[in-house]
């Protein structure tokens, strides 16, 4: 697990700006939004064409790919990069909530486990 770890960080994905975006993202979904509001945005299209338009304005203004010589872009290849971007952007977001949930430890934030007595009676519940 730590070498998988240590190559995650070697490989320098983390430093893509989509893939920071992503997890930016993926924390503010699990800590501000409820379980029905996650699943309403990932099946709304609307959510895939905002992270298709980000990656379309990533990759055309900041990265674009020119043809040999430098005079052009190259539309085909540049197109590839958007769709790659846009699954690493939607992925990275998934992926940080899964992450953030299989290291939360513990119950609800509802529930009321400050003393033992109320454990106790939470239990006989």
């Amino acid at each position: 697990m730590l070498k998988g770890l240590q190559a995650l960080l070697s490989s320098g994905i983390l430093l893509d700006p989509l893939v920071l975006l992503g997890l930016v993202l993926g924390s503010v979904f699990y800590f501000e939004l409820s379980d029905e509001q996650i699943t309403a945005i990932y099946f709304d299209y609307r959510f895939y064409a905002l992270a298709f338009i980000i990656s379309l304005i990533y990759n055309f203004v900041v990265r674009p790919v020119y043809r040999r010589g430098g005079m052009s872009i190259d539309t085909k290849r540049t197109m590839s990069n958007v769709v790659l971007s846009c699954l690493k952007f939607v992925l990275s977001s998934l992926l940080m909530m899964a992450f953030i949930s299989f290291w939360s430890f513990g119950g609800d934030d509802t529930e009321d486990y400050q003393s033992v007595e109320n454990f106790e009676q939470q239990l006989k519940q």
